[in-house]
């Protein structure tokens, strides 16, 4: 191939990826307007605020975290509606070494998607000694 040839060919490849790219990007900003947008979400966010507290206080109270959500209702810290995220599924919690893990699946249930819904706080981080 010629000089020419070579350049145009790079570029022909240089746009197809460009354009690709921002057809992958739309559609991941789609989404993810779409899952922070929704009402669903925040309340999801303010609920697992609200059950991180009660873990706290459950922790001041107990000097450990409970082994499951349920302990939490068995000894009055909160109703065991407060386990069930918006989308009737109840949340993701389990008990490590030195702290936990609690977040929704979100709306779709399925765990590494968009939608899953984090905790507000990094138990890791926040760890009480």
């Amino acid at each position: 191939m010629s000089k020419i040839k070579k350049k145009i060919f790079a570029l022909i490849i240089i746009i197809s990826l460009g354009v690709s790219g921002g057809f992958i990007y739309k559609e991941f900003k789609k989404e993810l307007r779409y899952t922070r947008e929704d009402s669903s979400w925040e309340s999801c966010k303010y609920d697992l605020r609200q059950l991180q507290v009660k873990l706290e206080k459950y922790y001041s109270d107990n000097k450990k975290y409970p082994n499951n959500l349920k302990e939490l209702f068995k000894e009055i810290y909160i109703e065991e509606k407060d386990i069930v995220d918006p989308w009737k599924r109840e949340f993701f919690y389990q008990k490590n070494k030195k702290s936990y893990i609690l977040f929704s699946f979100g709306k779709d249930g399925n765990p590494g998607t968009l939608d899953d819904v984090l905790s507000p706080i990094d138990s890791e981080k926040h760890y009480l000694k």
